[in-house]
């Protein structure tokens, strides 16, 4: 959660939850012997940067997260995980394992458990939930899931 958003949250009284802890959250970035992925990851980037192209057009939508995220549009979320996936899909081999594990473990997992703990907290009362935007669109994306499970889910436009 943003600092920003918490801090709103706490001044108005807001019962805050996380749905999974610093430790549980790491481990699923990156599952496995740190150091061997953090050499791994490092042997990627050294490469991409000579190769360029690949690591450029990574580098470029990374980026363009933010700009996706403060736009407050799905449409645009959703032309931005096409982007990726057509990314992914002609990306060497270790940007496709990356991709794997993103939608694998990073999404679709992290969704799954989230939602079992989302429909107990949610159940009694509206509640606002704070999660990454890459977390909301598609088949496997808590908007789908909680309408799933029978819930009105209703954006929230913040002024900026």
């Amino acid at each position: 959660m943003t600092e920003l958003t918490e801090k709103k949250a706490k001044e108005k009284g807001y019962i805050i939850n996380g749905l999974e802890t610093n430790s549980e959250q790491f481990a699923m970035i990156m599952p496995g012997d740190l150091k061997e992925n953090a050499t791994a990851l490092a042997e990627y980037c050294r490469k991409e940067k000579e190769k360029d192209k690949e690591y450029t057009q990574f580098q470029t939508l990374t980026d363009a997260l933010a700009e996706v995220y403060r736009s407050q549009s799905m449409k645009r979320l959703i032309e931005y995980e096409i982007q990726m996936d057509a990314l992914y899909l002609s990306a060497s081999p270790y940007l496709q394992e990356i991709a794997i594990h993103q939608r694998q473990v990073l999404l679709k997992a992290r969704n799954m458990n989230w939602i079992a703990k989302l429909t107990g907290l949610i159940k009694d009362k509206p509640t606002f939930i704070a999660v990454g935007v890459r977390h909301l669109p598609g088949e496997n994306g808590l908007i789908t899931l909680l309408q799933k499970e029978g819930y009105n889910v209703e954006p929230v436009e913040v002024k900026q």
